[in-house]
């Protein structure tokens, strides 16, 4: 994960956060090693900060956006990872985050399932519709690489708890929770 101070530099420092993308995307697909160093190097240049850090920070932010809707909603992490671009309604003034729900289901494709949406989850899950629209998804718990684009699958259990794991380790600055187990479930 990546400091305060780079992330606050990443926020003064880009034009547009969709032309950092895009060239993002042309850069890691370039099939040229010694071309695409060169666009890393210009990367740097135009940005001020470097292709990695982009990477990282995107996965910070896709983490802690995925933490958030876990631990207002009570979703189970094969609900969340089931989520899809479009996934919030309104129905009489209330927002809900329409998923599937396997618990106990007989078939592979789980039922449909809402949950309610407080303010905080709309803005969480509105993050993931950004970073699943700029990595082309429609998982919203997908992968971010822009150079797998054609694997549009939900995260596996396991890198969704790698993923909370290494949210925690990031913010536990005491480092009291650094050999615990973290699970989705128990967030």
């Amino acid at each position: 994960f990546v400091d305060g101070e780079t992330m606050r530099s990443f926020g003064e420092s880009y034009p547009s956060f969709r032309d950092m993308l895009n060239d993002l995307r042309r850069a890691r697909h370039e099939p040229d090693r010694s071309t695409r160093g060169n666009m890393y190097v210009k990367f740097k240049r135009r940005y001020g900060v470097g292709v990695k850090t982009v990477a990282s920070l995107i996965l910070q932010t896709q983490s802690a956006a995925m933490a958030v809707i876990l631990l207002y909603t009570g979703m189970r992490s094969s609900e969340l990872r089931s989520l899809r671009a479009g996934c919030l309604s309104k129905r009489d003034g209330v927002y809900f985050v329409e998923a599937k729900i396997f618990k106990q289901e007989a078939t592979p494709d789980g039922r449909p399932g809402e949950w309610i949406a407080i303010a905080c989850v709309r803005d969480a899950v509105w993050v993931l519709e950004q970073i699943a629209a700029l990595t082309e998804r429609t998982f919203l718990c997908g992968s971010v690489r822009t150079t797998d684009a054609d694997k549009d699958t939900p995260l596996t259990s396991g890198s969704l708890n790698r993923r909370m794991k290494g949210l925690l380790e990031y913010i536990d600055n005491k480092k009291e929770y650094r050999k615990s187990n973290v699970y989705p479930h128990s967030i």
